[in-house]
Parts: structure tokens; sequence; C-alpha cells
């Protein structure tokens, strides 16, 4: 039986502050993984030799060699690996250790990424006084155990848009580290860079992580009628 657009359009709207938090969350994350790859063409194409746009000549090469990896952590490492064993005269000891801390961030917070990217949103039973009623919560029948621990820890969607501002935060991180890395091969070759920073920038604050460390530890013990109620409810509504 197909449902009528009006039908889907109410799930929609009543699930519309997940799917929100949900959107979010994703589209910071891959600005931060395509920010990943910046650094990795950058790898790819530094003090090569003096010939102008050596990033839009080697980009199809530095692309198909990124996408032979499936694995977003493995990428990231990629671009590490590239940069750090590149040999090279410019002193790029300050920008590993700047964008080593960055992809061990990337990996945790990805970790809290992965909870809405791969778990779908439905309606289940809470209690409301003694009522149940159905609620949109992250989660599908689907949904691994451990995943389910972890959402149900997180109240509310204030942890989302924590976590998606910190991950847009680490994104821009990543790419001004790039961006002054660039700035020393210009130098090198006697280019004035408009624009460049005289320091490497400062780590972001990261406060959705210490955030998911307390939820963490304070997950409250479901009661034995919530319990019940869940089983109730399940399996879920989409």
């Amino acid at each position: 039986m197909t449902k009528s657009a009006a039908v889907w359009g109410s799930s929609l709207a009543a699930k519309r502050a997940h799917i929100i938090s949900q959107g979010e969350v994703i589209y910071a994350y891959n600005l931060l993984q395509d920010r990943f790859f910046n650094i990795f063409l950058l790898a790819v194409a530094l003090e090569r030799p003096e010939k102008p746009s050596p990033g839009i000549r080697f980009y199809s090469h530095a692309l198909a060699m990124w996408h032979v990896l499936q694995s977003d952590n493995q990428q990231r490492k990629l671009a590490l690996a590239a940069l750090s064993s590149i040999p090279t005269s410019l002193n790029l000891k300050p920008g590993l250790k700047r964008l080593e801390w960055a992809r061990v961030k990337a990996d945790k917070l990805a970790e809290y990424r992965n909870l809405l990217a791969h778990n779908t949103i439905m309606f289940r039973g809470q209690f409301k006084g003694k009522k149940v009623v159905m609620a949109p919560q992250f989660g599908g029948n689907s949904t691994r155990p451990a995943h389910r621990k972890k959402l149900d820890a997180i109240k509310g969607h204030r942890f989302w848009r924590t976590l998606c501002i910190d991950i847009l935060n680490l994104s821009d991180y990543v790419e001004f580290c790039g961006r002054h890395i660039y700035g020393l091969d210009y130098q090198r070759r006697n280019v004035q860079v408009i624009g460049m920073q005289k320091t490497w920038p400062g780590r972001p604050r990261l406060k959705s992580l210490r955030q998911g460390r307390k939820s963490a530890s304070s997950r409250p013990t479901i009661s034995r009628a919530k319990r019940t109620a869940r089983r109730k409810a399940s399996p879920g509504s989409p």
C-alpha cells in the first residue's frame, strides 16, 4: 500500500527536529572529511616542480588514490602518512603534530556521528504521566545494542548541535593548518601569500566529547515499567 505525500509529510513534520539534528551532524562530518582530503592533496602536490597550480594538476591523481580506501578513518590516516613521509625542506613538524591531534579527535567525534548516520528515526512508546505516547527517537529495530545504550544516554537535541559545531570547528582547524603549510611552500618560492597567518591555528575546544563522557557515566537505569512500555511499543513505527 502506497502512502500519500500528506501522510509522509505529517510523519516528517513530527520528526523534523530529529531530522535536522541528523542532517546537520552528517553535513559537518562530510565537510571535515573533505578537509582531510585537502591535506592529502597538499601532500601529493607539495614542492612539485615550479609550474603553476600543482594542486590542480595533481587533483585527479590524489582523488583516485583517496577512493581506493572505503574507510573514513583509513583515509584520514592516509592523509597524515602522506604528509609525514614526504621529503621536504619545509618544517612541517608543528603542522603534523596539530593534524595528528585533529585526526585522533575526528575518530572520537565520528563515534557520535555514526550513531545518527547509521540509525533511523522511529516513533516509540514513552511515558507521559501514566500514559504511553508515541514520540520520535533516534534508533530503529535494527540498532546495535551498544548504539542503543549511547542514544538512550543522550537527552534532547542540544548535544547534537554541540557535536555539529565541534566538527565544524575541527574542520576549520584542519583547513587552516593546510593553508599554513601552503603558505610555507609559497614563502619558499619567495611568493607573497595574502592573508596568511603568522602563527599556526589554536586548537578548538570540543565540548561534545566532554558532554558525551558525562552522559555515558551518568546514564540512568531504566525502570521495569519503562522497559515493559518499550516492549509493548516495539517494533518501532516509521
